[in-house]
């Protein structure tokens, strides 16, 4: 009997009823097959150890991401989008908006499409888990929310962004400080939410679960944060500075406080996280922890093309990216 490993097109033919060379159209999309039996023969090359090799491969790259439409995102879209160019391959962007169902049939497209491999920005637990056994290469950047050995992924240092933003603002002299935007689901955002209480710890000042606000609201960041500041603001709560978890979610705060009659940087001071344009466009301009997405977009296609071409040279699968101060008017 001929070791699963070994599974040739032949095999795969037989099982399915049909020629090697519908099963050669079909892997290489060439049409002149019905749809039932492109399901049949997929489905067998899916339960098998069938590798297909890189010579029936697109030359491209699937890249799953959470919302385009925020600036960061698009960002990171766009740095990756130029790095695979460089590299002679093509880029197809996936906007999934964090919905399981939409990510999870974008994931299967870009399987059945036999791109060389897939970046999922900001990844859920659900499909982290689903790319586990992709016959692929997959790489997580932004977010690890599984077990790190169990997947390739890159993400910025969010831990020390955390405590560096929080640091900053005691050593300006707040003694208060609010934690805008805890995420439960979000292992980025727990990060830097260890990295704020450690830094409180480590300055000797009480941590007080009143100042750690959470918002799960991913799509109305201005909103929510303008909102909440607003509402807290009139209900007389005792803070002299805000951590923010994105930018979005700062100047939503720094709206908030400004509408109010609070002079910012002298009453309260505020900082964010990302660096995105408005953070410079803002008044007074955002003091901010910058993320550098050209960097994280080129170790990232370094990190894929590697997984590709060389993959037994691979040997750290779990890259952090620095993060940085940018120091404005707010804080």
């Amino acid at each position: 009997m001929r070791n699963r490993k070994e599974i040739s097109i032949r095999d795969i033919a037989a099982q399915a009823g049909v020629s090697t060379a519908t099963v050669s159209r079909i892997l290489n999309k060439k049409g002149g097959y019905s749809d039932e039996t492109e399901r049949l023969v997929m489905d067998i090359v899916k339960s098998s150890s069938y590798k297909v090799s890189e010579k029936n491969r697109e030359k491209a790259v699937g890249i799953l991401i959470q919302d385009i439409k925020n600036e960061w995102f698009a960002n990171v879209a766009a740095d990756l989008e130029e790095q695979l160019y460089r590299q002679g391959y093509s880029a197809c962007i996936h906007t999934t908006n964090e919905d399981a169902k939409k990510t999870l049939w974008y994931f299967e497209e870009c399987m059945r499409r036999r791109f060389a491999g897939i970046i999922i920005v900001s990844p859920t637990k659900e499909i982290a888990q689903r790319a586990k056994g992709a016959k692929v290469p997959v790489i997580f950047i932004d977010r690890t929310p599984v077990q790190k050995e169990d997947i390739v992924s890159i993400e910025y240092d969010h831990y020390l962004g955390g405590y560096m933003a929080t640091e900053h603002l005691i050593r300006k002299g707040c003694r208060n400080i609010m934690f805008l935007g805890v995420e439960e689901d979000n292992p980025a955002s727990r990060s830097r939410l260890h990295g704020y209480i450690d830094a409180l710890e480590e300055y000797h000042l009480p941590q007080s679960e009143d100042l750690i606000v959470h918002l799960d609201d991913n799509y109305h960041l201005y909103d929510t944060a303008y909102q909440i500041t607003y509402y807290l603001l009139k209900k007389k709560l005792n803070f002299d500075g805000i951590f923010a978890t994105n930018d979005l979610r700062a100047f939503g705060a720094l709206q908030a406080l400004q509408q109010n009659g609070v002079k910012v940087p002298e009453e309260i001071k505020v900082i964010g996280f990302d660096d995105i344009s408005l953070a410079r466009q803002c008044y007074p301009a955002l003091t901010t922890i910058r993320q550098n997405t050209q960097e994280l977009a080129k170790n990232t296609v370094q990190m894929l093309l590697r997984l590709i071409l060389e993959p037994e040279t691979v040997e750290n699968r779990h890259v952090v990216i620095p993060v940085s101060l940018v120091e404005r008017g707010t804080a």
